[in-house]
Order: C-alpha cells, then sequence, then structure tokens
C-alpha cells in the first residue's frame, strides 16, 4: 500500500464503506495518523493520583480494584 491508496481507503472509510481493521491501521500508519497500532494504543498515564485504599468503602475495606 502507497501513500495514496492509504488517503482513498481512509477517505473511503469516512464516507462509509467497510474496510478490515487491520487495512484501515495500516492506511493510518501509513499516512502518519497512526504511530503503529502498539505505540497509538499506549496509555500516557492518568490526569490524577488513584485514591487511597479505603477511599472506595465506607467501612474501610478494599474495593478490590487498588491494593
Amino acid at each position: 500500500m502507497n501513500y495514496e491508496m492509504a488517503n482513498l481507503i481512509l477517505d473511503r472509510v469516512v464516507d462509509g464503506e467497510s474496510y478490515p481493521l487491520n487495512i484501515v491501521n495500516k492506511a493510518l500508519e501509513m499516512t502518519g495518523d497512526l504511530d503503529g497500532l502498539h505505540e497509538g494504543m499506549r496509555s500516557q498515564g492518568m490526569d490524577y493520583p488513584l485514591p487511597q485504599k479505603s477511599a472506595g468503602r465506607r467501612d474501610g475495606g478494599s474495593n478490590g480494584l487498588v491494593d
């Protein structure tokens, strides 16, 4: 796939045409809109700190999410 074909595919996707996810991801990589599947999905961290362990329940026990 070249750059022009990638743009054509992405234009068709925007217009509602269906393509397999791997083709769309490859087209996004080719146009520079996705830096590899794993890079694009990598977390950038949290906007706020996690609450203390006892913050999730009134009785002070763990809510099972943060130990």
